[in-house]
């Protein structure tokens, strides 16, 4: 009667074995950074531009861009709790 209850080996049900596994792995990374690609780039364009764009945006828009941003997130903070 014991032997009617045992739990079954689950890996045996599994979709990923071996091989399969490794591939759903590697297709899930090449994926993750295709999605990834477009932000990297615009971070990487704004850390290292072809000109000197920092200081133009520092005496014009930059502070209102901080500014609108911290009013956003303590306004989305306070409406979640």
């Amino acid at each position: 009667m014991a032997n009617v209850f045992r739990i079954q080996d689950t890996r045996l049900f599994s979709p990923f074995k071996g091989e399969s596994e490794r591939l759903w792995g590697l297709g899930a990374v090449i994926l993750t950074l295709l999605v990834a690609l477009p932000v990297i780039s615009i971070g990487y364009l704004a850390l290292f531009p072809t000109e000197n764009i920092w200081p133009h945006l520092y005496n014009t828009v930059l502070f209102g861009y901080v500014w609108r941003t911290a009013v956003l997130m303590v306004g989305v903070g306070i409406i979640t709790f």
